[in-house]
């Protein structure tokens, strides 16, 4: 009788974890795996996001092909006695390659960016959209060396779509 009352307790366990597991895969989409978007945001700080040629790492690879949108807002400054700039930059332009900005020809405290070994774009309040391969990176354009006194931040939010082979989304 015992035997008898543990086999069917493990059938009945057995039967739980199989109804767990089809409303698991049915919650993930088993039968759609491939894709899911997301949005992350992030604060871009001033005074460290792009300092010494230093960009803030998303945590976000695009694969080749992909692409993610890139919006932004707040304001920053890079000199206590000049007006506050949001993320499209200051009425300044970057044209010193001596001053080592990490996109030159571009406005100070504008939003940049780049994907993996791609060069440095504008982002700017957008919305802008970036295309892999790689790592998505950003920063505040200023001189290397000008970091030191800037202020603010910017909000920005990223969507895009992770990969997601099997059950598992990765990105």
């Amino acid at each position: 009788m015992h035997s008898m009352l543990i086999r069917g307790l493990h059938v009945t366990v057995l039967a739980l974890a199989s109804l767990v597991a089809v409303v698991g895969l049915a919650a993930v989409g088993a039968g759609s795996a491939g894709a899911a978007t997301v949005t992350k945001v992030f604060y871009i700080n001033a005074k460290t996001a792009g300092a010494n040629g230093n960009f803030f790492d998303t945590g976000i690879t695009l694969p080749a092909g992909a692409s993610a949108t890139v919006s932004a807002s707040g304001s920053t400054k890079f000199d206590p006695n000049y007006p506050s700039a949001g993320p499209d930059g200051s009425g300044y332009v970057c044209t010193n390659s001596q001053a080592g900005c990490a996109l030159l020809n571009a406005p100070y405290l504008a939003l940049i960016g780049k994907v993996g070994d791609q060069a440095p774009t504008l982002v700017g309040s957008g919305p802008t959209t970036v295309t892999g391969p790689g790592r998505l990176k950003l920063a505040i354009n200023d001189a290397f060396d000008g970091y030191y006194n800037n202020s603010g931040r910017y909000r920005v939010a990223i969507t895009y779509t992770r990969t997601c082979p099997g059950l598992i989304c990765v990105g």
